[in-house]
């Protein structure tokens, strides 16, 4: 129980920090992002089978994780160099 807890925590750590650093627009982040989306998208399944609402509101920002960083605006935001 206590190893699933800790695992949670890290998974949600893992979506907070490179959502801080987007302002520093590094490539690397938006890989990131997406890695993060599909490593939290299981997790959804454990949560409707506890509390379905948990479920839903970890399912919208891990499929927004997946989708938003393949956008073309989303590639030229984090292509685009600082002046």
């Amino acid at each position: 129980m206590v190893f699933a807890g800790v695992l949670v925590l890290a998974v949600a750590a893992w979506g907070i920090t490179p959502a801080l650093k987007f302002p520093t627009r590094q490539a690397n982040l938006r890989v990131s992002a997406s890695a993060y989306g599909w490593t939290a998208l299981p997790f959804t399944l454990a949560f409707f089978q506890v509390a379905p609402i948990l479920g839903l509101i970890w399912l919208v920002p891990a499929i927004l994780a997946i989708v938003r960083p393949k956008q073309p605006e989303s590639r030229f935001w984090f292509s685009e160099r600082r002046q």
